[in-house]
Parts: structure tokens; sequence; C-alpha cells
């Protein structure tokens, strides 16, 4: 366990880099408060009621708030729910007189990181900031190693996903090219998840899948590395034939990389699915006439 100097000292060696947004209206409380907080945090911005604190978030951005709930002009809640809803990875702790249930749910509704009860032990309170610190930490981490993931696989000339379930968390610029899309979040506009968008033909996973596994994705996830055939389409309804592979992402168990080779001009599907191919060649030609019908028609 760590000792509670040793905590204050670790916040004081990151809390430079750190904001930490202080918001109370009791003036005397908002006093003596400032000054136990000035001996464990070095950067910190007060307010003294929740409008002003919100304001003051918006202008400072800091990454950890420490606030009561009843405010004039804007309670805490409420100032709490337009910060989350700006950046929903600020870590908010709440000090408050009040104990009832309610207010509880409604912190933990909030996302609220800690919820401390009037007057608080100076060493409940280092130990709440010192975890929110590690919190913001890690995120940054989290956030760098997405980053750096994201441009490694923006180098892939192949389409790559990274699944967590069946949920894509992260792509390559390929893979939002391959569906016309910008960002995930637009991806996700126009289409479910990805086990619709792999369609069903013959040799593909639909018949190997047994009743115990409900899709692809469970079947896949028991073969990493083993190369299976992919059919989809890309943004201009055209139908492609790719190899998907995966890959298992080391202490994620849920989490796969996916990576898909567009094959198609090799007409390597004529040898696995003849019918599906003539199929598909017979949508296409039906499009490029009533394509064709319709420049004519104006």
């Amino acid at each position: 366990m760590i000792a509670m100097n040793e905590k204050i000292k670790y916040i004081k060696s990151v809390s430079s880099d750190l904001a930490l947004l202080y918001v109370e209206d009791n003036v005397g409380l908002h006093k003596n408060m400032l000054a136990l907080l000035g001996r464990i945090f070095d950067n910190i911005i007060s307010a003294k009621d929740g409008e002003e604190g919100y304001g003051l978030f918006g202008k400072f951005k800091p990454k950890i708030v420490i606030t009561d709930i009843n405010m004039p002009k804007i309670n805490g809640f409420e100032m709490i729910q337009k910060i989350k809803s700006a950046e929903p990875n600020t870590k908010i702790i709440i000090l408050s007189a009040y104990n009832e249930p309610e207010q509880l749910y409604k912190a933990i509704e909030l996302g609220v990181f800690r919820y401390l009860h009037k007057p608080t032990k100076v060493q409940d309170l280092v130990d709440a900031i010192y975890k929110a610190v590690r919190a913001v930490e890690e995120d940054e981490n989290r956030q760098l190693f997405f980053n750096q993931l994201q441009t490694i696989v923006n180098y892939q000339t192949n389409l790559v996903a990274m699944i967590n379930k069946k949920n894509i968390i992260l792509s390559n610029q390929c893979f939002l090219d391959f569906f016309g899309v910008d960002d995930l979040q637009s991806f996700y506009n126009i289409y479910s998840d990805i086990d619709s968008l792999l369609l069903e033909h013959k040799e593909f996973l639909y018949t190997t899948v047994t009743p115990s596994r409900k899709s692809w994705v469970d079947e896949i996830a028991l073969h990493p590395c083993k190369l299976f055939h992919a059919k989809m389409k890309n943004v201009q309804g055209e139908m492609r034939h790719l190899i998907l592979k995966s890959r298992k992402v080391p202490d994620k168990e849920e989490c796969l990389v996916l990576s898909f080779d567009d094959v198609t001009e090799l007409n390597l599907m004529q040898l696995f699915d003849k019918n599906a191919t003539i199929n598909d060649e017979l949508i296409y030609d039906k499009k490029t006439i009533m394509s064709f019908i319709k420049i004519v028609k104006e």
C-alpha cells in the first residue's frame, strides 16, 4: 500500500502538466480547501459557482474537476453533465455534505469518478486525486497507443480493422475508402456491424459455422492466422473477392486485427464458387445496362 506522503509526492511531480478545477460556492470552505489543495497539486483553477466553473473548464480544459453539488446559477450535476458532454474522460470528484441515494445514483449515471462526503478526510481526498491522476495517465497512454497504431495501419495497402467482439474500434484509411466513409462513426451510420458486410458464398465461413457459434466472428476467433475467402461490396456496389486473415491482440482476448487483401482481379472466386461469380457478373451487367438506359433517357 502506498503511503499518503508518497502519493502527494507523485501528484506533485506530474501536476505541473495537469490542471485541476475546484468549484465551491461556500467562501470559507473555498479558501480553506484551496490552501489544502495547494499542498497537493500545483496547477489549480477555482470557481465560485457552476456557471463560472463550466466557463473556466471550457477555457482551460482541466483533466480533473473537484466540485460541490448544491450551488447557485448552475448546480454541480448540471455542470458535470455539460463537462462530460464536452470531454467524457474528465475525472470528476464530488465533495458534498449530502449523501442521499438519489444523488449517488445521479453521480453514477453521469460517470463521476469519486463521491466524497463533507467533511472529507485529507487521506481520502489525496487518495481520490492520486487515483484520478493515474487514470488520466492511463487514458493518455491508451490514446497515444491508438494514435501510433493508427499511423502504422494507415501504411498498410490492404484493408485493416481492429474489432472488439463485433465492434470496429480502429481501421485504416483503405478500409474507410472501400466503404466510402470518412470515419468509423460515418461507417456505423450506414452499416449495423461487420458481420452483415460479409456475403454468403460457397466454401466461406457460412458453410462451416456450427450451431454453437452464432457468427463468423466466433468461428474466425478460434482460427487465428487461417486464411478465409470473403466477399464484400465496395462503395460503388461492386462485388469484391478478398482474402481474410486475423490476428489476436496480446492481453486483449476479445480483440482481433482483421486484414483483407483484395484479389478480385485474379478471378480466384471462379475456383471456389463459380455459380456465385456468374450471378455477380449478371448483377453487374444489369446495373451497367440500367445506367446506360438512364443516360439515354436523360
